[in-house]
């Protein structure tokens, strides 16, 4: 575990209020672009390919591909013998720009975009492709007041030490606001009874970060929902892990927290992942993994949420 730093705390291995609401796979908003990358790789190379990518290096895939469609079939890798390859790594990830924020004219209010999107696939043995069974994208907005900040938030600013000011020159940005962002990644296992999806077992991560031109990432809370990410009929292995990372520290330089889920169940074993991670500056994202993620009418549903849920005047 890395170095526990000032303004930065963890909640973990908490059942969050919005977990439990979020089993459904309806999204609120009106329909915008999926702007979604489905990358497919061999499910021995993840941890390698996982390692370079979480540390900001370069990462070739078996498979990528962008403009993410329902309906859309993806090739499987193949054996040298023409066999298909099932034991796949599938990850999802949407853009990483954040979403736009218009402040009113006498700066009481802004709009929040609450940009929800979800991606869904499964696997045809017979044509050995991944098929895109789901692919939404939702903006649901809302018109909201910036606050003052609250007492508790305005010690921990307080207590940061001096430094220089690093501008990330964003558009919107207006350096005396205090910008609390929202990020939530789940990567869920689904059976898919004649249409209708149950959720079996999932791996639910989302995080809370402060963010300030002047100043950079501040610091964050993240919430891991482990508690009833499985039926009784699916197992948890104790190699399941939750891990942090905090932003300046060697060798990711990035705020962020990474929940795995390893389990088994009828027809189906393996690893569900759910990242939330920013970078400095305006640049973050919400990705999700299964593998091997298929068994028979088995989907993996990925499903992300990112806004700007907070402003306070400085």
């Amino acid at each position: 575990m890395l170095r526990h730093v000032s303004f930065l705390s963890l909640v973990g291995l908490l059942m969050s209020p919005a977990a439990q609401a979020g089993d459904s796979t309806a999204l609120k908003g009106d329909p915008i672009p999926v702007e979604a990358t489905i990358t497919i790789d061999l499910a021995d190379a993840e941890p390698n390919l996982f390692a370079r990518q979480a540390a900001g290096l370069p990462v070739t895939h078996l498979r990528s591909v962008a403009g993410v469609v329902e309906g859309q079939r993806i090739p499987l890798p193949r054996t040298a013998e023409g066999a298909c390859i099932t034991a796949v790594m599938v990850g999802v990830q949407g853009p990483t720009a954040n979403p736009p924020v218009e402040f009113s004219a006498d700066g009481t209010h802004f709009t929040q975009h609450d940009i929800s999107r979800q991606v869904g696939t499964s696997l045809d043995e017979t044509t050995c492709e991944l098929v895109v069974t789901t692919a939404q994208a939702r903006d649901h907005v809302k018109i909201k007041r910036v606050k003052r900040i609250p007492p508790r938030v305005q010690r921990d600013l307080d207590a940061l030490p001096a430094g220089e000011p690093q501008s990330s020159l964003r558009e919107y940005e207006n350096p005396r606001i205090l910008y609390q962002w929202y990020s939530r990644a789940k990567s869920g296992l689904f059976y898919d009874y004649y249409g209708q999806l149950i959720c079996k077992i999932y791996s639910w991560m989302d995080m809370t970060y402060y963010d300030q031109p002047s100043r950079g990432i501040l610091g964050f809370v993240s919430r891991r929902d482990i508690g009833n990410s499985v039926l009784p009929s699916y197992w948890i292995s104790n190699q399941s892990y939750l891990q942090i990372y905090y932003p300046w520290q060697a060798p990711y330089y990035a705020l962020g927290a990474i929940n795995n889920i390893l389990g088994a169940g009828i027809g189906w074993s393996g690893a569900l992942r759910a990242i939330v991670y920013a970078y400095p500056y305006d640049n973050h994202g919400e990705w999700c993994a299964a593998t091997p993620p298929y068994g028979l009418n088995k989907v993996t549903l990925c499903q992300w949420r990112h806004l700007l849920a907070a402003a306070y005047p400085q």
